[in-house]
């Protein structure tokens, strides 16, 4: 499975590439590997690695991947430096039974390393790789199963991609000086959607999205690893939303010099909340599927006024939004024993009522203007500092803060070396600017790091003292870091310069939630397989043995039956013309598989063993003990749908187990014994 992680991963890091006459929905492009290379041994990522007392880690980076060689049959790292004219296109999207099928092309030159790769992802898939014919390639091959059209193949050194279409030419891209260059016409993108969407999606996604569309048009995005760190630069032809407003660069200057890191941004609350109540209106209008529609934000703006009424305040909703116009500020400073936090909203009259009551909660007295107050917050260790000044209200724990804010006057950070780079790189009608001190940043993160390292047992201790000694040295030679976005004559403008980068953050979100989102979904699919067994099946057998619908004995007394008779997939009565529907008719096949697992009962066969589920009448010996017996189990389709199999018989308890990758003997509940015997072995009461 190794390979259906990496490999394609390379593939579809190569970008989206250009059309000629007509722009596809994307197009993007990965630079050359030699590119990437030199870039890297320039970066101060690259100078920090190679210092020698990263030795350590160097050596835990290299077993691992020796190992992943050892598993793929190649070393990730040259394919990664073989990488050439690596682009992808996404042309359209298509309807499928329940989602869009995306059309895309890609392709990437890997050198003699292209062989390799394809047969070596073709030998771990074994019976999941069909080989098939594809003009012109030396070898090309399909999934086994998939739920639309997917084609990898090898064209000499090139190997190619193609979903939900045959395999073609991708067309090239301008060359960038960046090392990742994105393209995409997001007006077209929705149109597309709109298309390809079944009707009932279409409801529930389209028209909360519709609200959207103005903001859309085409972007681009560029990113390029510097010597300072990742610099990423991204254009959109659309306009800005309303609720994003030019930030007022004189209160961005009252931040305080020293900040780690601050910023502001200009914000239009009522404009924003008009857009919602546009998404909470279509979103119920989908919902109501023609019949009687929930004004939710009527509902919503009710909920409001009795709260604001029963709180003894005289302000509406509207009003309070009114007075969030204006720019919103924060900051992180140093400070003792942690950074301060400041946050700084526009205020007004209506604002003003809320804050009041919010700290008569607390027992404190409303400031004047200009005065500050100590809010006393429930196991809060910190002072934290609240006041108002004309256009503001401040919340702070940084208490010689709040004496400089009062006096109204720039406080430094605008002329600071992080707030004048990131002013500088700001275009005129900026809706944000923040800047990041990062050298002081890692100072002070390095003074918790002993800390937080002492609590990961998986490291050795010249790992952890590696790690702190990289913080050390990266505060050393890092540069100061910025983000800045807003209005430009063509449409809008976002620019960000750091260490990593944006594009590290989605790789780290995707790191962490990716594995744990997988594990939800296999938790949520063993969960649902336990409730099937427990609320579904169980209930349904005692009804059929109550309902008499199969008496092989006539004696009036009847026997459990399997998954396609509870289901209707096949009649039952005396002459078989009763159809029933006590399960969901998924369950109308022998082994039924759903939401990742399968399911199959066992019955008595009279001879101290079992049958499954058969078409042939079921023989006279035995008929007693199905009318006391039977036995359900679900295990998991894959490794990747669940990792414990369940089990349920006549006395309603759910037992699991590990399932070891093989499906379930009809005793394998009783340890091999016989319908006498008493759950053992591996099983346990299954608890969530």
């Amino acid at each position: 499975m190794t390979y259906f992680r990496i490999v394609p991963t390379l593939l579809l890091a190569a970008g989206l590439g250009a059309g000629e006459a007509t722009l596809p929905l994307m197009e993007a492009r990965l630079a050359d590997g030699t590119q990437l290379t030199k870039h890297w041994e320039a970066s101060i990522l690259a100078l920090v690695w190679k210092d020698p007392a990263m030795a350590p880690l160097r050596d835990k980076l290299s077993e691992g991947l020796d190992k992943a060689e050892k598993e793929l049959g190649f070393a990730p790292l040259a394919v990664l430096a073989a990488i050439k004219d690596a682009r992808m296109v996404l042309t359209g999207l298509s309807k499928g039974d329940q989602f869009p099928i995306p059309h895309l092309q890609a392709t990437v030159d890997l050198g003699p390393l292209a062989t390799t790769v394809l047969d070596k992802m073709a030998a771990a898939a074994g019976k999941d790789f069909e080989r098939v014919e594809v003009a012109g390639a030396e070898v090309a091959y399909v999934p086994a199963k998939a739920t639309f059209p997917v084609t990898i193949a090898r064209f000499g050194t090139r190997l190619a991609l193609a979903l939900g279409e045959p395999i073609g030419t991708v067309p090239a891209v301008a060359a960038s000086v960046s090392d990742f260059h994105l393209n995409a016409d997001m007006t077209a993108g929705m149109k597309a959607l709109d298309e390809a969407l079944t009707p009932e999606m279409a409801a529930l996604i389209t028209s909360q999205l519709d609200t959207l569309k103005p903001y859309l048009g085409r972007i681009t995005w560029d990113s390029t690893l510097l010597p300072e760190g990742m610099l990423d630069r991204m254009n959109s032809s659309a306009a800005v939303p309303p609720y994003l407003l030019p930030i007022d660069r004189a209160v961005l200057a009252r931040l305080p010099a020293q900040a780690l890191m601050a910023g502001g941004f200009g914000f239009d609350a009522p404009a924003y909340w008009v857009m919602l109540k546009e998404q909470f209106r279509a979103q119920a209008a989908a919902m109501a599927k023609g019949g009687a529609e929930v004004d939710m934000v009527a509902m919503m703006e009710q909920q409001a006024e009795s709260a604001f009424q029963e709180a003894g305040l005289a302000c509406t909703l509207d009003e309070v939004l009114a007075d969030l116009k204006g720019t919103v500020l924060m900051a992180i400073a140093p400070g003792a024993p942690f950074p301060t936090i400041t946050i700084a909203i526009p205020r007004g009259p209506a604002v003003d009522q809320v804050v009041e009551r919010m700290l008569q909660e607390v027992d404190t007295a409303m400031p004047a203007m200009g005065e500050a107050a100590i809010v006393p917050i429930p196991n809060v260790p910190l002072p934290i500092v609240i006041m108002r000044d004309q256009g503001h209200w401040l919340l702070t724990s940084d208490t010689a803060f709040s004496d400089q804010w009062a006096t109204g006057a720039s406080n430094g950070w605008s002329d600071s070396t992080a707030g004048a780079l990131a002013i500088s790189k700001a275009p005129a009608q900026a809706n944000m600017i923040g800047a990041s001190d990062t050298p002081a940043v890692l100072r002070t993160i390095s003074s918790f790091a002993s800390l937080a390292l002492a609590m990961v047992p998986s490291l050795e201790p010249k790992q952890k003292t590696a790690i702190a000694q990289a913080l050390s040295r990266l505060a050393a030679k890092a540069s100061t870091g910025y983000m800045v976005s807003g209005a430009t004559a063509g449409g809008q403008m976002s620019e960000f310069r750091g260490l990593l980068g944006l594009g590290f953050m989605p790789a780290v979100i995707a790191a962490i939630a990716i594995p744990n989102l997988l594990e939800s979904r296999t938790t949520a699919n063993e969960s649902a397989a336990a409730a099937t067994l427990k609320s579904g099946i169980f209930p349904a057998e005692i009804q059929f043995q109550a309902g008499g619908y199969t008496d092989v004995d006539q004696d009036n007394i009847g026997e459990y039956g399997f998954l396609p008779e509870l289901a209707g997939g096949r009649n039952v009565g005396p002459d078989a013309s009763i159809k029933l529907s006590l399960l969901s008719p998924q369950f109308a096949e022998p082994d039924a598989e759903v939401n990742g697992y399968r399911f199959t009962i066992f019955l008595a066969d009279g001879m101290d063993g079992a049958v499954g589920d058969q078409a042939e009448p079921l023989p006279a010996e035995g008929t007693d003990q199905r009318e006391r017996s039977f036995i359900a189990y679900a295990w998991p389709v894959d490794d990747s749908t669940g990792h414990r199999m369940f089990a349920l018989d006549v006395h309603g308890m759910i037992y699991a187990a590990p399932w070891n990758g093989q499906d379930p003997e009809w005793n394998s509940l009783y340890a091999g014994g016989t319908w006498d015997d008493q759950p053992g072995g591996l099983w346990l009461p299954y608890r969530k």
